[in-house]
Formats: structure tokens, sequence, C-alpha cells
């Protein structure tokens, strides 16, 4: 490693560290539920095949209060406080994702988002774009929406 290249890696260290000084412990909170929903989107991931967890994520799901305890449903949120909610969320796993020692490619950030959102009472929308180049190889992409909200895996496209 050259030492122009510590010096960089010294200041990009130098930067995250800074950032994570300056989280409030709300943050810290919502990073690690995000970093718990992508560890268990991971292990889903190696278990099933894709088909498989495409399927779940296109499933509608409705709420039944009655057979689901583990579910968190806010009931007296408002609009403009579930938006913010929204985005801190899609800031908690895009943060959480690109410091855990494992790949959390756009699918597994939608499984966890998916997850976070249901176990909330939200119905968040599954997206998955493929695209066919001129040289055949092809490219996909998977989001997750909830209110127009882009939670993860970046803003896509309809």
């Amino acid at each position: 490693m050259t030492s122009q290249n510590r010096r960089t890696a010294r200041a990009t260290l130098a930067r995250k560290l800074q950032k994570a000084a300056d989280l409030d412990w709300s943050e810290w909170r919502e990073l690690a539920i995000a970093a718990n929903a992508l560890l268990t989107a991971r292990i889903v991931f190696a278990r099933l095949p894709a088909k498989s967890l495409i399927a779940r994520l296109q499933e509608i799901h409705t709420l039944e209060l009655n057979h689901d305890r583990n579910l968190e449903v806010e009931t007296h949120t408002s609009d403009k406080d579930l938006d913010a909610y929204l985005l801190r969320l899609a800031w908690a796993i895009a943060a959480a994702a690109t410091i855990l020692p494992w790949r959390t490619d756009c699918l597994i950030r939608c499984l966890a988002a998916d997850k976070i959102l249901r176990r909330r009472g939200r119905a968040p929308e599954f997206y998955l774009g493929v695209t066919k180049h001129l040289d055949k190889d092809f490219g996909a992409h998977a989001w997750v929406r909830c209110r127009g909200i882009s939670v993860a895996g970046g803003q896509g496209r309809e």
C-alpha cells in the first residue's frame, strides 16, 4: 500500500469514526434493528432459492392482530412522522449494509426492509427490474417502497 493510499484510508476511517461518534441513541437503535434484519435476511437468502424469496416479497399480507403477538403496529402515527420514520429506516439499512462483513445485495436489503415494515404493520411494495443488454448480459435490481418512499434497494424505476 502506498503512502497516499494509507493517508486516504486513515482519512476515510477518521470520517467514519466521527460520524459514528455523532450518532444519538435512537440512530444506534435503528442501526442495530437494521443490522439484525440484514443478518436474518442473509441467512434466509442462503437457505432458500431466489424464486421462493421473491414470492415471499410479492405476497400481500393482511394484518391479523389477534394472531401475531410480535406485531408492533403503530396506530397513532401521523403521515409526517411515518415518512420521517421511513427515511430513517432507509438510512439505517443502507448504513448498516455498508459496514457488515457479509454481502448485502439489493435482494437482502429488500428482505430486511420487508420484515421490519411488516412487523410494524406497514404494507411495503416490492419491485423487481430486469434489463437485457445487447451483449446478452442481463442485470437485475430489487427495491422496496412504502408510501412512495424508497426504503431499500435505492430509487429504482417502475
